[in-house]
């Protein structure tokens, strides 16, 4: 169940972030929600907002890294792969 949660999350934090904030600001102009407690709703809000970027903070670093790692182990496969000893080596010129 919280894998899900995080999952989801992580696929659509931004996007629940946005809508929490409309539907704050909506509730506070109805009325709904008394202009006493907003300040709560924009706390818990701002706090939501700054896990979200240390969320994709690591996301994007986790990318870059596994980038990194990638052309590092293409690079390693090319300077391991096997030499080719089906060509003739080259000789020497004769001395003179």
């Amino acid at each position: 169940m919280i894998g899900s949660l995080m999952q989801f999350w992580g696929s659509h934090g931004t996007k629940i972030l946005g809508l929490l904030s409309v539907m704050i600001a909506g509730a506070c102009s109805d009325g709904i929600v008394p202009e006493s407690k907003m300040k709560y709703f924009t706390y818990a809000l701002g706090v939501l907002t700054y896990l979200r970027g240390q969320s994709n903070t690591a996301a994007i670093a986790q990318a870059v890294i596994d980038k990194h790692l990638s052309t590092i182990a293409d690079l390693q496969s090319q300077v391991s792969s096997p030499v080719d000893t089906s060509l003739p080596l080259a000789q020497p010129p004769p001395e003179k």
